[in-house]
């Protein structure tokens, strides 16, 4: 079962590879390749408290070597960081996607997703299990797989890891008015205008992070790239007018 079941560890080692070339991640990454049901039950018991504590988002690979559009399928709560982090980056890539709710029948995450973990777990696909006429028939063979899909595929969460990454809530430390920028270095002395947007971002992030906002929050409402805010927000944060809360 090529896409069913080859598709999900490729796509897993690809991503592996191109994170652990990374210097500046803040966070840890694992990648875990077990049999299903069986394999994920067993794993819960011996690590589920951890996991509980510790895991920020999580997704079950599996399916993402068909030339269809993408899939994304909610985690149990559905509006989890896994949630939020998968739609933004979907929104931001130049290809077609489906989101769609959580289902208790679908692969690993319904394990992960059960009511005693409740884990921030959702699930990428490229041609989704049930729906390809070749699910659980000899016909899911290599043939099936597309190279371009399987790319796209790594593209794809590679891109929900840099939403995590930048993501992150602040609270502005000059709750009254917005600050003088100048004050800080933080205003151009020369040519403002080509910086408009920069300040716009800056304006923005002083004014929605009051502890409760994301930047994924405030580029939504604001519509500026998320990568530009978190580049912003860094520098405010050294200006000495923000401190992150993540």
């Amino acid at each position: 079962m090529a896409n069913n079941e080859l598709s999900g560890p490729i796509t897993s080692i690809l991503l592996a590879r191109r994170l652990a070339r990374r210097k500046d991640r803040r966070f840890t990454y694992r990648f875990v390749f077990l049999a299903e049901t069986i394999g994920a039950i067993a794993y819960l018991h011996k690590t589920g408290a951890q996991l509980k504590e510790n895991m920020h988002a999580g997704y079950v690979v599996t399916c993402t070597g068909l030339p269809e559009k993408f899939t994304y399928q909610k985690s149990r709560d559905g509006d989890t960081a896994a949630d939020i982090a998968a739609q933004h980056a979907l929104a931001t890539l130049d290809a077609a996607y489906d989101v769609r709710d959580f289902q208790p029948a679908g692969s690993d995450e319904r394990q992960y997703c059960s009511p005693g973990f409740n884990l921030p777990v959702g699930s990428l696909m490229r041609g989704p299990y049930h729906i390809y006429p070749e699910y659980h028939t000899s016909d899911d063979n290599l043939d099936l797989l597309s190279v371009d899909a399987l790319v796209g595929c790594v593209d794809a969460y590679e891109a929900i890891c840099d939403t995590l990454e930048r993501n992150r809530r602040y609270e502005t430390l000059n709750l009254h008015c917005e600050p003088f920028l100048s004050k800080h270095d933080l205003y151009p002395s020369v040519d403002a205008a080509t910086q408009r947007q920069r300040i716009q971002a800056m304006l923005w992030i002083l004014n929605q992070s009051d502890s409760t906002n994301d930047l994924i929050a405030i580029s939504r409402r604001s519509g500026i790239d998320l990568e530009l805010l978190s580049e912003q927000a860094h520098l405010l944060e050294q200006g000495g007018l923000l401190r992150c809360l993540d």
